[in-house]
């Protein structure tokens, strides 16, 4: 059985956290990675965003911050049980509510709305919790594939913002409107 502590499902996907030890196995060999989830990988296994840099920021704030569930990184798998990308948020909530989502499908199943659905289920479970009103998302200034599967989740484009090693990156916001 694959080791994680939530699932979040949707009608085409099981979405799993994860632990240190799946995350380092990641960057390992297809066959360990698999044998450490238990469950088959898609053959282009990483996606583009996914590499060393990536897993070692995650674990060591997993590590300093082991009961914050905003750390955790989710693998996001298809139904019938193979392991196409990655989502998670870059920590807990700010002094607005606001968490900020990250996420990468493998080449191979791109434009199948596998993103859009993954996205969809983690700003529920997101908003599910306790001091989230809403969640951000930054993509490359201009790219259409990240910017459409927000705007089919709902964001909206906040501003350009100038970030130190990416350039130009556009933030996107959903929030929960007050009742």
């Amino acid at each position: 059985m694959m080791p994680h502590t939530d699932v979040v499902r949707t009608d085409r996907l099981l979405i799993h956290s994860n632990t240190i030890d799946t995350l380092r196995a990641s960057l390992e060999p297809k066959a360990m990675f698999e044998s450490a989830l238990s469950m088959p990988v898609a053959s282009d296994w990483p996606h583009l965003y996914w590499d060393q840099g990536a897993v070692d920021w995650i674990t060591a704030k997993i590590a300093a911050y082991p009961d914050e569930p905003f750390w955790r990184p989710w693998f996001i798998g298809l139904a019938q049980g193979l392991v196409v990308g990655s989502i998670g948020f870059k920590g807990p909530p700010d002094a607005d509510g606001i968490v900020e989502i990250g996420y990468g499908v493998v080449s191979s199943h791109w434009r199948r709305g596998i993103a859009s659905e993954a996205v969809r289920a983690m700003v529920g479970w997101a908003l599910a919790r306790p001091g989230v009103r809403g969640v951000c998302a930054h993509t490359l200034a201009g790219d259409p594939a990240s910017s459409g599967v927000l705007r089919k989740c709902g964001f909206v484009f906040v501003r350009a913002v100038q970030d130190p090693t990416d350039g130009q990156i556009d933030r996107f916001e959903h929030v929960r409107l007050e009742s």
